[in-house]
């Protein structure tokens, strides 16, 4: 028996069932023997499991497989095929099964929103956070920890930034905002209440409004002067989640590159001053060093 269940084992038993009487004599051959260390060609396994060659063709394209060669390829390597269609985790799966499957599905999904956000709203975001005097970031859930990151992100860049986490206190600090401020909302439904509303109070009173969201009509981009719309993920599969994120920092990624290309001349005397400022927070690397002006002991 195969000891550790890998990504075709895992396939095999998802497509089981709709396999026919003669496919099924050629999946019950490879769970039950170690097929991936066996030297065996399509004929060979026609013949051990009394079957056919095109009969073996017919399960590997009922797997997702252009055929055997592509079949008995993918199995010997452990890796998942290219032709894999809709990614899901199963609990048969291993953990390198897991792990690959993770990485796929990060990947078409960063894919995906590279080709999903508008180039030109990239550029009106990457201008205005060019003229920003201060950039406040909001978000909630998950999207409060992007919205933090988004923060250290601008400040490393020498831009005044921040976000806050009391709802009343963010709406307020909206209102003193002014046409030479930018506020970003990081939503992936478009319809989270404090997000909206603080992007509709900046915007009332001059401010630029930047959304990341995954819907490009929801109600936070009626708000919004620029729209960063990402693929959307409705949360129903345990990927959904930390894709949506790992989209959103992509967004916020391609900003802060965008923003050093458009103002390098500018920003390495900023920069170097974030740096210092860092140090301040780091102890010397070898503890017998540490600065008495840093520490009193």
């Amino acid at each position: 028996m195969v000891k550790d269940v890998e990504e075709y084992v895992s396939r095999i038993r998802s497509k089981y069932s709709v396999m026919s009487e003669s496919e099924k004599k050629i999946a019950d051959y490879i769970l039950s023997n170690d097929f991936v260390n066996e030297d065996s060609s399509i004929n060979n396994l026609a013949a051990a499991t009394g079957t056919s060659v095109s009969t073996v063709v017919r399960f590997c394209k009922t797997l997702g497989f252009k055929g055997y060669a592509e079949f008995k390829f993918y199995c010997q390597k452990g890796i998942l095929s290219p032709l894999s269609g809709q990614i899901e985790i199963s609990n048969h799966d291993s953990a390198g099964t897991i792990k690959q499957k993770v990485a796929e599905f990060s990947k078409n999904a960063i894919n995906n929103s590279i080709l999903y956000t508008d180039n030109q709203e990239i550029e009106r975001a990457i201008n205005a956070l060019s003229r920003a005097r201060q950039i406040l970031v909001c978000g909630e859930g998950s999207a409060s920890g992007i919205a933090l990151l988004a923060v250290n992100t601008f400040m490393n860049l020498g831009i005044p930034s921040y976000t806050i986490q009391d709802p009343l206190a963010q709406i307020r600090t909206a209102s003193f905002l002014g046409e030479q401020d930018v506020v970003i909302g990081i939503t992936n439904c478009g319809y989270i209440k404090d997000v909206v509303d603080t992007l509709a109070v900046a915007k009332e009173n001059g401010a630029t409004t930047i959304c990341i969201t995954g819907l490009n009509d929801s109600l936070v981009t009626k708000y919004s002067d620029v729209c960063l719309c990402t693929t959307h993920r409705d949360n129903q599969s345990p990927l959904d989640l930390p894709t949506t994120t790992i989209c959103q920092m992509i967004t916020l990624h391609t900003l802060q590159i965008g923003y050093i290309v458009r103002n390098n001349a500018d920003i390495e005397e900023n920069v170097k001053n974030m740096h210092q400022v860092s140090e301040l927070k780091r102890y010397d690397f070898a503890v017998g060093s540490i600065s008495k002006e840093r520490v009193k002991f």
